[in-house]
């Protein structure tokens, strides 16, 4: 039997939806985990497994997560419901503080990276609003550990700072020690707590002799481990399709010495890549973002390194996805 979902603000379009069929009708603003998971309940048990529907207390914690990278966002989104927290995603730091104008968040993940208004400028805009969204914690992604940068988040006023990728311990941490610090206006809500994660199967991590030595297999795990296993596959199949686009646009970047366009795909794909264990990839991305950083063209050494990298991660997405 077909199911209809809907999302209306209005009581009497809710009543009317009710009388036509409706199986879900919610407000809108809501988070965008919470409504699947309403949706999800309401069509059990064909599409979820038993060991899912036990219940779960999730924290009344409002967490914004401003990520450009969807993979990025799946990543932070995927630990943070693993540590019993829901959050909301923003694209870019414009839609982070049109979203912070409207509604009232506990804790901020600021990426610094992003197109349009970056996680700095977004910051600014944040703090200048005053009153408590002015106040908001606002905690710093940041793939470079320098000093510098840590000062930089400092002096627009964001209050920590998490390296990336993102290791679940650490956000663990993380999390504890800002969950304690927010929670006094909401006492009554229950403390977040982690789901059981099955462990990850053996047989689902590639042999060691078919893994290039630069992937991070032990990141990988620990991420499927933290994840689940289908959600990780689902993030490797996602990224395995992104990658033919990526490569054709830093080729296309390369063949018309666009550094601008060759630093950014390089910075998307590096951060993609690091979240999901490319190591070797991500390193070289890196380097290949800094030059164009400069606004130089990077060496046919580092171009050719670039496209072996791409090769070899491209044949064991393949080999690891056919299985």
């Amino acid at each position: 039997m077909p199911h209809a979902f809907g999302i209306a603000d209005d009581p009497d379009q809710r009543v009317r939806a009710g009388r036509m069929g409706v199986a879900l009708v919610q407000t809108a603003g809501l988070y965008q985990s919470e409504f699947l998971d309403q949706v999800l309940t309401q069509l059990q048990p064909t599409l979820r497994p038993a060991v899912e529907t036990e219940a779960r207390q999730m924290s009344a914690l409002r967490i914004l997560i401003a990520e450009d990278n969807q993979v990025n966002q799946q990543v932070a989104l995927g630990l943070l419901e693993n540590l019993g927290y829901r959050a909301d995603v923003a694209a870019d730091g414009f839609e982070a503080v049109e979203m912070l104008r409207q509604y009232n968040y506990d804790l901020v993940f600021m990426d610094l990276q992003m197109p349009g208004m970056d996680g700095l400028s977004a910051t600014s805009e944040i703090r200048e609003m005053g009153g408590e969204r002015g106040r908001v914690p606002i905690i710093a992604m940041t793939a470079n550990a320098m000093t510098s940068d840590r000062d930089a988040c400092l002096a627009v006023g964001m209050d920590d700072y998490i390296a990336k990728p993102v290791n679940r311990r650490a956000l663990a941490k993380l999390m504890d020690k800002w969950a304690q610090r927010v929670a006094a206006p909401m006492a009554e809500a229950p403390a977040p707590v982690a789901p059981v994660v099955p462990a990850v199967p053996v047989n689902d991590i590639p042999a060691a002799d078919t893994v290039p030595a630069d992937i991070d297999t032990e990141a990988q795990a620990d991420l499927a481990d933290a994840l689940g296993q289908d959600s990780f596959t689902g993030l490797l199949a996602n990224f395995s399709r992104s990658l033919d686009v990526k490569v054709a646009a830093l080729e296309a970047a390369l063949a018309a010495g666009n550094s601008d366009s060759l630093r950014r795909t390089s910075h998307e794909l590096r951060g993609a890549g690091t979240n999901l264990g490319f190591s070797g990839l991500a390193r070289t991305l890196a380097e290949v973002e800094a030059v164009a950083a400069q606004a130089a063209t990077p060496s046919a050494e580092l171009i050719e390194k670039m496209r072996g990298q791409v090769r070899s991660t491209e044949a064991w997405l393949q080999y690891t996805l056919a299985e």
